[in-house]
Formats: C-alpha cells, structure tokens, sequence
C-alpha cells in the first residue's frame, strides 16, 4: 500500500490502530508529518491488538491499511511487524523521526530502549491530544 519511496529528507514514522478514523487521527498524522518531509504510517496488526487490548478492531487491518494509504499526508503505510517486539519495520525503513500519540506511553517506552541498546540516532516527539474527551478512539467506539 506504498506510494514510492524517496530516499532524501526526513523520514517520520508513526505507528496506530485508526480503527475508526476521526479528527483526532488526522491531526495526529498532519502534526507528525510537520516533523519531517516524508510520513510513514505503520498500522497495528490484528493479531497484536488482540495480544496488547484484548479486542478485535472493527476493521480488519488490510481495510484500515487501505484508508489510512488514501489520505494526502501520508506518503507509505505499512503493516507492522507481525512479531511484537522485533523492531523490524526499524530496520525496514530507518526513520529519522518517531512520533508517539500522547496515549502511546509504553509504545515510546519500548521504543526509546530499543534505540538507546542499539545506540540509533533517531528523534522522538509526542503529539499532544486534540480534543481527547471527545476526539479518542475508545470513547466512539463505545
């Protein structure tokens, strides 16, 4: 679900579920992208929400890779790694940038340790909430 790779400027890549899309996610996705010049969006797999939140998403994960490749800040999307822990879309696309949502806590957590243990030199923001009472993924799927 691609569009082409460049090689030049800055690589952000950011990691979500965007099971229900909504105006929280896009600023989110608009936000991360002003960090670099080339937004790469790595979509939970279905297997792994129901390891990490113990539920199924209401869409499956090609159907929300195929959405979230549709909008216009995002350059690449991609499955995530299938094996939690593995670190392989890291190695895949050698991000210059990550961005964490502010609920993303131990997402970043593992992340910052992985980079530190492999001494990478890779910049880590966290997006603040847009309106997280009424713009949360929880909350509208409820």
């Amino acid at each position: 679900m691609s569009k082409i790779l460049i090689k030049e400027g800055r690589k952000v890549l950011i990691f979500g579920t965007f099971d229900l899309l909504h105006p929280g996610h896009i600023y989110f996705l608009n936000k991360a992208r002003s960090y670099g010049d080339y937004l790469i969006v790595v979509i939970a797999r279905d297997r792994n929400l129901l390891k990490l939140k113990n539920k199924q998403p209401l869409f499956l994960e090609r159907e929300r890779l195929k959405m979230i490749s549709c909008l216009a800040m995002v350059d690449c999307a991609a499955l995530g790694d299938l094996e939690l822990g593995s670190y392989a879309v890291i190695r895949k696309y050698n991000p210059d940038v990550i961005c964490f949502g502010y609920d993303q806590k131990k997402l970043k957590e593992d992340f910052m340790r992985h980079i530190f243990l492999n001494n990478l030199s890779i910049k880590i923001h966290t997006i603040k909430a847009h309106k997280s009472k009424r713009y949360k993924s929880s909350l509208l799927s409820s």
